[in-house]
């Protein structure tokens, strides 16, 4: 039967779950919790990465950021699958916490729990659809090579996944760990990366990526380009795409406009 509350915001976990439990919830809480900060951050460094203008600031053949880019994306496969797919007794992951938390749930909660699952359902449901997709290729190229008897990949799918991909995974994922929260709210960002802190005034409020691709704009030949002697003629070969991401960086970095 569903308490006359719909979530459990006003109820500490201590009140919802058999005492026994606690201990363990907290600890399982915190393994899942530590998977998602990680994920998180990953996807938040990546994001910046991928709107990054490379090819207008650096050299095509520097590899360091497109080995950053595969290094985060691949280690945000991993989580992924581990909270997701990962199967076994001794194998956590937040599909198999979920079912353990309803377990442990007083009874007259669980119409509540079971509820605030439902409207998780969509999610749940795309998790296990996505990960259909990310799993062979965690399986077969990521974590093994798996070959065949010429010594070929077996795995045929798609080699990349796209950030938006990514990103909605992780929403997801952040959604259900809110439903296994009761609705207490943990930061799932480093301090650096949340919005939401404020920082003292007079302090730089960029996060560290965005103030070292910065760095990378201004020193770029690019971002100086208006400071040269050729640059009217220069101008007249811009896209208006460019030179609008021009005037931006110029507008952050308190420059005129050209």
């Amino acid at each position: 039967m569903m308490s006359g509350n719909n979530n459990f915001n006003n109820l500490d976990p201590s009140e919802v779950l058999e005492p026994s439990s606690l201990q363990a919830y907290e600890a399982g809480l915190n393994v899942i919790w530590r998977q998602l900060l990680r994920l998180n951050a990953n996807l938040f460094v990546l994001k910046k990465l991928v709107n990054f203008p490379y090819d207008l600031v650096i050299d095509p053949q520097h590899p360091f950021f497109e080995l950053v880019e595969v290094a985060l994306t691949e280690n945000s496969i991993l989580v992924i699958t581990k909270l997701v797919t990962d199967q076994g007794k001794e194998k956590e992951s937040i599909i198999r916490f979920k079912d353990w938390v309803r377990e442990q749930i007083k009874e007259r909660y669980k119409g509540t729990f079971d509820h605030m699952l439902s409207e998780r359902r969509p999610d749940i449901k795309g998790l296990r659809k996505a990960s259909k997709k990310i799993k062979p290729l965690r399986d077969e190229v990521i974590a093994h090579l798996i070959v065949d008897n010429n010594h070929q990949l077996e795995y045929s799918g798609d080699m990349k996944v796209a950030f938006q991909e990514l990103d909605s995974i992780c929403e997801q994922l952040n959604k259900l760990f809110d439903v296994l929260c009761f609705g207490h709210k943990y930061a799932l960002l480093p301090l650096d990366y949340d919005s939401r802190v404020e920082h003292p005034a007079g302090t730089d409020p960029r996060p560290d990526i965005e103030y070292y691709l910065d760095l990378i704009v201004q020193d770029s030949h690019w971002y100086k380009r208006p400071d040269s002697q050729y640059w009217k003629l220069e101008r007249e070969y811009l896209s208006q795409n460019e030179l609008d991401l021009l005037n931006e960086y110029r507008k952050k970095f308190g420059q005129p406009e050209v």
